[in-house]
């Protein structure tokens, strides 16, 4: 209690207290033994139960006593599954009872400490299989946990378990999100988890949007509410990002934009608009050619660029693209272009999303003069204005995500430079598809500040040359989804390593990575891995002052690889 005075205490009391820790540890640890000892002799019976059950109301976070447990009550459950073959209703009523007493278990923990990982997800593991579960029970118990922590996400996890099972009405789960956001702003879960809701509630008939345009409005709306309130507050302004998700391309998933038949070197590219699995492509393009799909993207499962290699792919063999109605035979090539203008430059929004977007604009521009240090204002006008136009807002998105972002959030500077790379690439490749017909083979994209490669891949069916000098590349793994590359030029970057083109860059012939800092040829080994790889220019590079290195240079690259680490 406040002011009273604290008794010191004796030297004899502390040493009854140790007495006392070391008697509680002694019967834990016999305790535990025992359980253990049990279960490597495969004795997993109700005493087992017993056992675990004491451990775990003393400590509920030890998560190899839930493990035991389940393993005893799936033997015990299966037992009484046997018994009681010819009589379901007991079968049903015994296995009500051990559950029961399982939940009682569950509940205690959960009361001993609220979010406990275990204790939480044994009692949706037990939920899912007791015969006669209480649904209603279960809500009130997330709704007590929630007053006592709207942030416990434990809780959260297992109010969307029991919503599965009991098939309440998702609208009725976005009610009571709307009850959370609305009694407190900053309940992060209650947004994240209406995000999850409003997806599959109000969806897009079209695909492109986390949810239908009049949903977004309403959202955009309710976020700039938030938002507005309590700038300071990240909770809003994290949905708000969330509800800008670009990740959303077409209605039906991904579709193919490009297929590529190069029958003299019995090759097939299949270029999609999002990432798919193998037996994806497997069904979309059909050939009576042998040979294996190889996705671009090293041993990813899933990527947006294919590479079909086979030994018989002569200049009578079939190849037909099959995608919805589509059925077409490639001879050659076959694009799609307007699904990559889409893809470079989605359409500017109409009716009351644009309206919500330019309110949500106004509000942080003018909550920026309020707020000069606070990132968020800034950040969400900028993906504000690339939704509302990105071509005619593009320079002052540029300013911002370049100058302004990177001096209120230097710790995310990179993360913004990247995203005005991806800017810069979509408007140059946009900038492409307009000036030339048909797409160009060869880009020349020098000084261009770019620190990422974007939606270059969507080129990858045409695109032999590529010249990337002078920019502020520190990875070129990008480049593997453009596996048609013969002659890439990286000269005045800021490369460290070109592993990622040591493996599937098949046609690659010539490679320039002068002053790029290297200061070991092991940096550039990988490249040797390159079969048609004939000219490799290294000049201006740290490691071509030195002697040993220049040794190593022509050991490595041998007489098959003309090195050239000097300027004639």
């Amino acid at each position: 209690m406040h002011f009273v005075k604290k008794e010191p205490t004796t030297e004899e009391q502390k040493e009854q207290k140790r007495k006392e820790r070391e008697k509680k540890l002694k019967i834990f640890s016999a305790a535990r033994d025992r359980l253990f000892d049990k279960r490597q002799k495969g004795e997993l019976d109700e005493e087992v139960l017993a056992i675990s059950g004491q451990l775990l109301q003393k400590n509920p976070d030890v998560y190899t006593f839930w493990n035991i447990r389940r393993q005893a009550l799936i033997l015990i459950s299966q037992k009484i599954a046997a018994e009681n073959s010819d009589d379901e209703a007991k079968r049903d009523e015994r296995l009500a009872a051990l559950y029961k007493e399982e939940m009682i278990l569950t509940e205690a923990c959960i009361q001993e400490n609220p979010k406990s990982y275990g204790a939480w997800f044994q009692r949706g593991w037990v939920l899912e299989r007791t015969p006669k579960p209480d649904y209603q029970f279960e809500l009130k118990l997330c709704n007590l946990a929630l007053r006592l922590d709207e942030r416990n996400f434990h809780c959260w996890d297992h109010r969307r378990i029991v919503c599965r099972l009991a098939n309440i009405p998702l609208e009725d789960e976005l009610k009571f999100s709307d009850e959370k956001v609305n009694d407190n702003f900053s309940n992060y879960s209650a947004w994240h988890y209406r995000s999850s809701l409003l997806a599959r509630t109000h969806p897009d008939p079209d695909g492109r949007l986390p949810m239908d345009e009049s949903t977004l409005a309403k959202e955009l709306g309710l976020a700039t509410n938030a938002f507005y309130t309590d700038p300071e507050d990240q909770s809003a302004w994290f949905y708000t990002s969330w509800l800008f998700d670009d990740q959303h391309a077409f209605a039906e998933g991904p579709v193919p934009v490009w297929v590529t038949v190069d029958r003299k070197k019995s090759t097939i590219l299949l270029v999609m608009s999002g990432a798919v699995e193998a037996k994806t492509v497997g069904d979309m393009i059909a050939t009576d050619a042998d040979g294996e799909w190889i996705p671009a993207d090293s041993q990813a499962q899933s990527s947006q660029v294919w590479l079909f290699k086979s030994s018989s792919l002569g200049p009578a063999t079939k190849v037909t693209l099959s995608y919805k109605a589509l059925d077409v035979q490639v001879e050659d090539e076959w694009t799609d272009l307007d699904a990559i203008r889409a893809l470079l430059a989605p359409a500017n929004p109409e009716g009351s999303l644009k309206t919500a977007l330019e309110k949500m604009l106004a509000s942080c521009q003018e909550l920026a003069t309020v707020e000069p240090h606070n990132k968020w204002p800034t950040f969400i006008a900028t993906l504000c204005m690339r939704r509302l136009d990105a071509q005619a807002n593009h320079d002052q998105i540029l300013s911002n995500l370049e100058k302004k972002l990177p001096e209120l959030d230097p710790k995310r500077a990179g993360m913004y430079a990247d995203l005005a790379s991806d800017i810069r690439v979509d408007r140059f490749l946009l900038d492409a598809l307009a000036e030339y017909s048909p797409v160009p083979d060869t880009l020349r994209m020098v000084r261009m500040e770019l620190t990422s490669l974007g939606q270059l891949h969507l080129f990858a069916g045409r695109l032999t040359q590529l010249d990337l000098s002078e920019n502020r590349l520190k990875s070129v793994a990008a480049l593997r989804r453009l596996p048609l590359l013969e002659y890439v030029t990286l000269n005045s970057n800021e490369i460290s390593s070109l592993e990622c083109l040591s493996d599937g860059m098949d046609n690659l012939e010539f490679v320039s990575i002068a002053s790029n800092g290297l200061t070991s040829v092991q940096q550039i080994a990988d490249l040797k891995k390159a079969k048609k790889l004939g000219r490799l220019v290294v000049c201006e590079n740290p490691f071509c002052d030195d002697k040993e290195q220049l040794e190593e240079l022509r050991r490595v690259f041998g007489d098959s690889v003309r090195v050239i680490p000097f300027w004639l």
